[in-house]
C-alpha cells in the first residue's frame, strides 16, 4: 500500500516570468494503516502524525529550530515492515546562528513503549538515542572525536535496548562527503533520500539500501525479524506481528541547525510501482533555459524516458537529460511549448508524468497575475493583482533556496531583464527591487 504526505503547491502552468511550481505526478492517496488522504503540511498536526519535542509542523516539519532541542515525529499508526518497503523524504538541514552544521536528523523505526510519542535525547543523540527496539538510519552532520571522519550516513540498532548514536552500534556506514558521493546534505538545499528494504528470500538475505538524490550511498545485509541482540542472539525489532512506528528525528546541541522534513512517501511490500512526490520546472522567457524534472520513487532500478507530443526526445546539445529525471532544453521559444511526458520505469511497473508546457509571453517579468494561486497565469497587463499574487509568493517561499540559475519559485527574479544574471535560486531584496522596476516600467 502507498502513504504519502505532501505539500500542497499548485498545477503545473509556464509562461516568461519564471517559474518553479508542482507538475502533475499523479501523486496516489489511497488510505492504509491509519494515514488519511495525502495531507498538505502547513495545516494543523493531523491525526496521523504525534509531534514531540520540539518539533514545529507549522510549515512543513521543523524537528528542531535551534540549539540544545530533540525533536521527533512518528505516524500514530504501526506499518507492516515484515514484506519489505520503500520509502522517500525530502530534507533540509539550515544553519542557525552559531554557523555550524548539526548535529543531524534520522528516519527511525521501533517498537518502543511509548509509541508514536517516542523521543530520544538532543544534540549528538540526533533525537533518537535511547529509543527502545529500533532500527534507525541515520545522517549525521557533526563529527566529534573519535566517531566516523566526516558527515556520514549510518544503520544504527542495539536490539530490544535503548538504541545508541554511537559509532559502535554502526551496522554499517557510508561517508557523504561531496567528493566520494557528489552530495553534500549540509549545502541547505533540499536533498531526497529513499530507503528500500528487501526481507530475505532464501537463499537470499535481506538487504537495506540508502539512496541520496537518485544515488545509492549505502547497502547491506539487513533482516527486521533477526537482528543482532549485542552478542550472539537475534531479536525480531517488530515484536512478532510484522509492524513498526515509522517517523523521523533530529537533535541539536551547540550546532544550531534547522532539520526539517518535506514530502513523505511509505510503500509497504517489497515490490513497489514507480510513484512522483515533486515536479518542477522553470523558464526565464524566450531564449533561456526552459527545465523541467521530477523525484520519484518506488523499487529500482529505475530508468527515464521524456517525449513531447507523444514523441520521444533525444538528447542532441540543444535538449540535454532526455533519460534522466530532469529535461533541460537550451535556447527556447515559444514552439518549444507542448505536452511533455515523463516515463518512469522500475522494477514493478512504469509511471508516465505530464508536464502541459504553456510558454504565453508575458508583457514583462512583473506580470504574474495568480501564478502559484489560481494557475491563471499572466494577463499581458499589470494590475494590483500581479503585486499581490507576487507578495504571496515571496512570503510563502516554498521551493527555496533551490539551485543557481534555476527559479526556487515565481517569486525568484533577481535581474531577470536587466542584466541577464537570472534568478539565484533564493530570495533577496534584489527580488522585490527587481519586481518594483518592472512594474514601474509597465507593459507596451
Amino acid at each position: 500500500m502507498h502513504v504519502h504526505f505532501r505539500i500542497r503547491r499548485s498545477r503545473l502552468n509556464l509562461t516568461a516570468s519564471a517559474l518553479f511550481t508542482a507538475a502533475g505526478l499523479g501523486l496516489a492517496s489511497a488510505a492504509h494503516g491509519g494515514f488519511s488522504y495525502a495531507f498538505a503540511f502547513g495545516f494543523p498536526p493531523p491525526a496521523e502524525m504525534t509531534a514531540n519535542g520540539s518539533t514545529d509542523t507549522a510549515n512543513l516539519i521543523h524537528l528542531t529550530t535551534g540549539g540544545g532541542q530533540a525533536g521527533s515525529a512518528f505516524a500514530v499508526t504501526p506499518q507492516n515492515v515484515s514484506g519489505g518497503f520503500s520509502t522517500s523524504f525530502m530534507f533540509r538541514i539550515v544553519r542557525g546562528p552559531a554557523e555550524i552544521t548539526g548535529d543531524g536528523l534520522a528516519f527511525v523505526l521501533h517498537n518502543d513503549p511509548s509509541g508514536s510519542a517516542a523521543l530520544g535525547s538532543g544534540g549528538s543523540g540526533i533525537g533518537y538515542d535511547g529509543i527502545q527496539k529500533a532500527l534507525v538510519i541515520e545522517f549525521d552532520t557533526f563529527r566529534f572525536p573519535n566517531e566516523f571522519p566526516g558527515t556520514h550516513v549510518s544503520v544504527q540498532t542495539s536490539g530490544l535496548d535503548g538504541v545508541t548514536s554511537s559509532d559502535s552500534a554502526s551496522l554499517a556506514h557510508a561517508l557523504l562527503s561531496p567528493p566520494t558521493t557528489g552530495v553534500d546534505i549540509t549545502d541547505e538545499r533540499f536533498h531526497v533520500a529513499r530507503i528500500d528494504y528487501l526481507p530475505p528470500s532464501p537463499p537470499d538475505p535481506g538487504t537495506l539500501n540508502v539512496y541520496l538524490d537518485e544515488g545509492l550511498v549505502l547497502t547491506t545485509p539487513l533482516d527486521l525479524q533477526a537482528m543482532p541482540d549485542g552478542g550472539s542472539g537475534t531479536v525480531d525489532l517488530t515484536d512478532g506481528t510484522g509492524t513498526m512506528f515509522a517517523g523521523f528525528t533530529a537533535g541539536s546541541g551547540l550546532a544550531d541547525s534547522v532539520h526539517i522534513i518535506g514530502d513523505w512517501s511509505f510503500d509497504e511490500g517489497g515490490c513497489v510501482p514507480p510513484y512522483g512526490f515533486l515536479g518542477w520546472s522553470g523558464w526565464g522567457g524566450p531564449g533561456s533555459q526552459l527545465v523541467m524534472g521530477g523525484r520519484f520513487g518506488g523499487t529500482g532500478p529505475v530508468t527515464y524516458q521524456w517525449s513531447k507530443d507523444g514523441q520521444d526526445l533525444v538528447d542532441d546539445g540543444r535538449i540535454n537529460g532526455a533519460n534522466t529525471f530532469e529535461l533541460t532544453i537550451n535556447d527556447s521559444t515559444t514552439q518549444d511549448e507542448g505536452l511533455y511526458q515523463l516515463t518512469v520505469s522500475g522494477g514493478c511497473g512504469s509511471l508516465v508524468s505530464d508536464y502541459p508546457i504553456d510558454l504565453t509571453p508575458a508583457c514583462n517579468r512583473a506580470d504574474v497575475t495568480d501564478i502559484g494561486d489560481t494557475g491563471a497565469g499572466p494577463d499581458s497587463q499589470l494590475t494590483v493583482d500581479d503585486i499581490i499574487a507576487y507578495v504571496n509568493v515571496f512570503s510563502d517561499g516554498t521551493g527555496c533556496p533551490g539551485g543557481p540559475g534555476v527559479p526556487c519559485n515565481t517569486a525568484d527574479i533577481t535581474d531577470i531583464g536587466d542584466t541577464g544574471s537570472g534568478a539565484d535560486g533564493q530570495l533577496t531584496v534584489d527580488d522585490i527591487i527587481a519586481f518594483v522596476n518592472a512594474f514601474s516600467d509597465g507593459c507596451a
